[in-house]
C-alpha cells in the first residue's frame, strides 16, 4: 500500500482492527526479501473479527510500475485451522 496512516484510518478506526504490532522494516533482510538495496517499510498487525490482517508498505518506492524480474518479494498466506485431521 502507498499510505500506511489512511490504511489505518480504515481498518484500526473504521473496522475496528485490533493492532498488536507496528514494526519499521529495513536493512539486509528487507533487501534480501525485496531484491531492492535501501528497501524500508512499515508492517503493522492486528486482529480483526477473529482473522489476522498484515498491512505492508514499502516506503522506498514510489508508486510507478516495477520491471518484472521474476522477484517475488514478500508473499505470506497464513491459515489457523482447528481440527485439520477433519
Amino acid at each position: 500500500m502507498s499510505d500506511m496512516e489512511a490504511s489505518l484510518r480504515f481498518y484500526r478506526d473504521l473496522l475496528g482492527l485490533d493492532v498488536f504490532f507496528d514494526l519499521q522494516l529495513e536493512g539486509p533482510s528487507m533487501e534480501a526479501v525485496t531484491g531492492d538495496v535501501g528497501a524500508r517499510g512499515r508492517m503493522v498487525g492486528g486482529m480483526l473479527g477473529g482473522t489476522v490482517v498484515e498491512l505492508l508498505e514499502f516506503a522506498h518506492r514510489g508508486l510507478e510500475p516495477q520491471q518484472h524480474d521474476a522477484k517475488l518479494g514478500y508473499t505470506n498466506i497464513s491459515l489457523s485451522v482447528r481440527d485439520l485431521p477433519r
